[in-house]
């Protein structure tokens, strides 16, 4: 029997948009998932930071609870450039990217990661094109205001966005089969 196939599109960042469904287009189950610095306990002074942790057992649990069920995975992502504010989200964005290229090496035969430009998405997900900008940029609000045109519930920019990458790479693969 040959294993199921998901899309799993994430919007990388301290609050992670995340779209899971079927890789035909179904989606499933959409949401934001936050990962907020926590102090140590131990040491006040201790630079580590629980985000990466945090953010390496939400994904590996997602990840293995879909291949013990016998389901391939593909993860798309947002193509890591250096676009969020302050040093320390572009930091902790690149460290999230990195994560998830070391959970699709730990599990290659069950994960295929693909990496989507910011612009690409956009330019899909908005029909009017005079809403994205020369250099691909959107605004916040015109992403949730599309997204909202067939996920109603949806508010955050994050989980927007996360959806546009799921639609986006559900229709490259049907145009592949």
């Amino acid at each position: 029997m040959k294993p199921q196939k998901a899309l799993m599109s994430l919007d990388i960042g301290i609050e992670t948009g995340f779209a899971i469904g079927t890789a035909d287009g179904i989606l499933c189950l959409s949401g934001v998932k936050k990962f907020k610095k926590k102090k140590s306990t131990k040491d006040p002074k201790s630079i580590s930071d629980n985000r990466y942790h945090d953010f390496y057992a939400w994904l590996k649990f997602t990840v293995e609870d879909a291949l013990n069920h016998g389901i391939d995975l593909t993860i798309v992502v947002e193509k890591a450039n250096a676009h969020m504010p302050g040093f320390d989200g572009v930091v902790l964005h690149f460290g999230f990217h990195a994560m998830v290229k070391c959970l699709q090496s730990e599990y290659n035969d069950a994960i295929t990661l693909y990496e989507v430009p910011a612009m690409s998405i956009k330019k899909f997900w908005l029909e009017d094109k005079e809403l994205v900008k020369l250099r691909g940029a959107a605004s916040k609000s015109a992403m949730v205001n599309r997204t909202q045109e067939l996920y109603p519930s949806v508010e955050n920019h994050n989980e927007s966005d996360a959806i546009a990458l799921f639609h986006l790479f559900s229709k490259r693969i049907k145009c592949q089969n």
